[in-house]
């Protein structure tokens, strides 16, 4: 499963109900420990040097799972890329991307009745939302050393906040997830 961001500021990300079967995630979820989440590849370009009020962003993250039962363990591998845009041109000419993947590894007491649907769905649930927070930082800090624009990188929740939640304001700000093909 891959999904992406697009934007022009940000206010929140989030998976869209529906789209995910959240019984898959949760069989595996009540039973793992989180034992470890590592950086295993990361890639930064500069293409060019932009104007601060004048940017766009993607973000496009994936999962991959697997299961290693002789261990018990379930292992996450979260991609993450950053693409950022000159937002006030007719093309959407890119100034700068930053990749990321995270191992995550969990330690699970009990595999009984976890199959690779469990596991592929507790990946792009659990393993995404896991390693949001180091994504996070690991873009801030290198669009900082890139002596790029701030940003403040969005929230990532499993479920959209309320509609009565968002401020009239806000409303255009408010980041989607969409399914890539």
């Amino acid at each position: 499963m891959s999904k992406e961001i697009k934007n022009n500021d940000q206010d929140n990300a989030s998976i869209k109900p529906g789209k995910t079967d959240f019984a898959l995630a949760l069989k595996v979820s009540d039973r793992v420990e989180l034992e470890s989440i590592m950086l295993v590849d990361c890639h930064c370009r500069q293409l060019c040097f932009i104007k601060a009020e004048a940017r766009a962003f993607n973000i496009n993250y994936s999962a991959e799972s697997s299961m290693d039962t002789e261990a018990k363990r379930i292992i996450v591998l979260a991609k993450f890329k950053w693409e950022g845009f000159e937002a006030d041109t007719k093309e959407k000419k890119q100034f700068a991307t930053i990749e990321a993947s995270f191992l995550l590894m969990y330690k699970v007491p009990d595999l009984e009745g976890i199959n690779h649907e469990n596991v592929e769905m507790f990946g792009n649930l659990n393993g995404i939302y896991n390693a949001w927070p180091y994504w996070r930082e690991f873009l801030q800090n290198n669009i900082s050393r890139m002596c790029l624009p701030s940003l403040t990188v969005p929230v990532f929740r499993l479920f959209p906040p309320k509609k009565e939640e968002a401020t009239a304001e806000k409303k255009e700000d408010v980041v989607t997830v969409q399914e890539q093909s």
